[in-house]
């Protein structure tokens, strides 16, 4: 049996010591990809028009729900881009808080375990000033580029980020129940 990476990867313990992230949109990208919630395949969304790359790779924390029905979807800010449903050992750092059609629809940002640049980095706001300014500005015109119900709130630091975590945790064990023992192989066959 083939793993769904929404709903057969573990999440990992506690947000502060790291978390998995699954990517689904590559850094410097212009092609919104995402999960097939249906079959765990990547498929093209859409193409940002006018070309706005994305400043990391982007994609969502399995076993995880937010309020506009997808999983919890993440950044991971890096120097490199990543193919599409590589697992990523990931620490949260901040978070974007947006709407979507007036739900939450929050994009937690994160940096790297062990990336010898972003790791030492523990909250958004220790960021250099122009990753901020990057982030903050992609965010801005990606609201502007996808449709009007989509709005920015603001960007919070990493205790934000992991409450925003243990909810989206929440309301996954609440619709799907604890799948912890599929994901780790112990409902196959004998």
């Amino acid at each position: 049996m083939a793993l769904h990476p929404w709903h057969d990867i573990p999440l990992g313990g506690d947000p502060a010591d790291g978390l998995t992230a699954v990517i689904e949109v590559p850094r410097k990208s212009t092609i919104k990809y995402e999960l097939c919630k249906d079959t765990g395949l990547i498929r093209i969304s859409h193409v940002l028009y006018p070309p706005v790359p994305y400043p990391g790779n982007y994609g969502f924390f399995p076993q995880t729900l937010d309020a506009d029905g997808d999983p919890l979807d993440m950044m991971v800010i890096m120097r490199d881009a990543v193919a599409p449903l590589t697992l990523c050992d990931v620490r949260p750092i901040g978070v974007v808080e947006m709407t979507d059609g007036g739900k939450n629809d929050d994009k937690v940002l994160c940096v790297l375990r062990r990336d010898p640049i972003y790791d030492p980095y523990q909250d958004f706001e220790g960021l250099p000033a122009y990753e901020r300014d990057e982030l903050q500005w992609f965010f801005t015109e990606y609201q502007k580029t996808s449709h009007d119900a989509l709005e920015v709130k603001g960007i919070s630091g990493r205790d934000a980020a992991h409450r925003v975590i243990r909810r989206c945790v929440k309301n996954y064990l609440d619709a799907f129940g604890d799948r912890s023992d599929r994901a780790h192989g112990d409902d196959e066959e004998e």
